[in-house]
C-alpha cells in the first residue's frame, strides 16, 4: 500500500484517534499493482549497487534482483512478486518555486513472506560435503552439523515472514503532464526467519525420490520432503534507500485526476538494528531491495509457475496497466 503524506498540521485532524499528517486528502483506485522483494543474508559487509554488472568486488550483488553476492563463496537469496493492494490513500502535492519543483513525502506499508534458499557462488546448491567450509562452523553450531549428517539433509533455507513501513521524502519536478521525483527514505521492518533443513524422502520403496525445492508452495506439498526446524528467531532493523517516481497526467482538477505512474526504484541498502550497528543473523549481513508499481508483468521465465504462486501476477490478469485514478475530497 502506497501513500503520500502532507507536511504534519498542528490543527486537529477530522478523523478521531488518527495522527493528523496521515490524514488523507483523497484516495486513488490502481487496480492490480505488484510489489517485488529481493532479500540476501551474506558475509559481505559492503552496501550493494543497484545494477551492478559485477565489476565492483566491494558490493555484494553482481546484478540487482537475480544476481549473486560477488566472490561470496555462501549466500541465502530469495526473490519474488506479490500482489499489493488496489486501493490507495493519497495527498496533494507542496509547490514551491512557481509550481515548478513540489515536495512530497510518502509511506508505504506490506508485509510478504520470501525463501532464502542456501546458495554457492556460481549459484550451484548445498551438499553434506559443503560442511567443511569455514562458513558452516560459524553458521552452525556442532551438534546442527552433526543433525545436518543424520538427516542426509539435501537443502538448508530461511523461510521468513516480513512487516514494513517506509518512510521516504520526494523533491519533484512538475513539467505540465510530466512529474518526477526522487528522495530517500527509511524502512522499519520486522523479520520472523525459520532456519529449516530440507531432506528428500521417499513415500514407498520404490517410489519417485522427490527433491526439495526452494519454491514455498511446493515445500508445502506433502510429497516436497521431509522438513526438519533448526532455529526460530525475530530480526528488527532499520534499512536506507531511494525511491525515483514517474507519473504522466492525463487529466487533473480540484477533485480528479487520472494519470499513469511507476515507482521505478526503491533501493534499500544494508539493514541496521536499533542501536544502528550492521543487522546480521548468525554472523550474516542482511541486505534488501524493494521494487513497487501499478503493472505487473513477471520477468521470470516461467511466469505461472515462478511468479504467481497464487497470486495472479501474469500481465493477462492487469486489466488496468498503469493507469490510476484519484478523487480527492479536500
Amino acid at each position: 500500500m502506497v501513500v503520500s503524506l502532507a507536511p504534519v498540521c498542528a490543527d486537529e485532524g477530522y478523523i478521531p484517534f488518527f495522527p493528523d499528517f496521515l490524514e488523507p486528502d483523497g484516495i486513488g483506485f490502481r487496480g492490480p499493482a505488484r510489489l517485488e522483494v529481493g532479500n540476501i543474508f551474506s558475509e559481505r559487509e559492503r552496501e550493494f549497487n543497484y545494477g551492478n554488472t559485477g565489476s565492483d568486488p566491494n558490493t555484494p550483488w553482481d546484478t540487482s534482483f537475480y544476481g549473486h553476492p560477488y566472490n561470496d563463496e555462501y549466500h541465502f537469496k530469495g526473490v519474488h512478486q506479490y500482489r499489493s493492494t488496489p486501493i490507495t490513500l493519497e495527498y496533494k502535492k507542496i509547490y514551491f518555486f512557481n509550481k515548478l519543483f513540489f515536495y512530497k513525502s510518502i509511506i508505504d506499508i506490506d508485509d510478504y513472506k520470501l525463501d532464502l534458499r542456501l546458495t554457492r557462488k556460481g549459484g550451484s546448491r548445498f551438499s553434506s560435503n559443503d560442511l567443511e567450509h569455514s562458513f558452516f562452523n560459524n553458521f552452525l553450531t556442532q551438534n546442527e552439523i552433526s543433525k545436518v549428517i543424520q538427516l542426509n539433509v539435501d537443502e538448508l533455507f530461511l523461510e521468513t515472514s516480513s512487516k514494513y513501513i517506509l518512510f521516504g521524502n520526494i523533491i519533484g519536478i512538475d513539467l505540465w503532464f510530466v512529474e518526477l521525483g526522487i528522495g530517500p527514505f527509511l524502512l522499519f521492518q520486522e523479520t520472523d526467519i525459520i532456519l529449516n533443513g530440507c531432506s528428500s524422502a521417499r513415500t514407498l520403496p520404490g517410489q519417485k525420490r522427490y527433491s526439495c525445492n526452494s519454491d514455498r508452495k511446493l515445500y508445502e506439498d506433502s510429497n516436497s520432503g521431509i522438513i526438519t526446524k533448526f532455529d526460530q528467531t525475530k530480526l528488527t532493523g532499520i534499512g536506507l534507500g531511494w525511491s525515483v517516481d514517474f507519473t504522466i497526467v492525463l487529466f487533473e482538477t480540484d477533485n480528479w485526476r487520472i494519470s499513469i505512474e511507476d515507482r521505478l526504484v526503491n533501493q534499500t541498502t544494508q539493514f541496521y538494528d536499533l542501536n544502528l550497528r550492521p543487522l546480521k543473523y548468525r554472523g550474516l549481513n542482511f541486505y534488501s531491495q524493494h521494487n513497487s508499481n501499478n503493472l505487473l508483468y513477471c520477468r521470470e521465465f516461467d511466469s505461472d509457475g515462478n511468479c504467481s504462486i497464487g497470486n495472479h501476477m501474469t500481465e493477462e490478469s492487469d486489466y488496468t496497466k498503469p493507469f490510476k485514478i484519484t478523487y480527492y475530497f479536500q
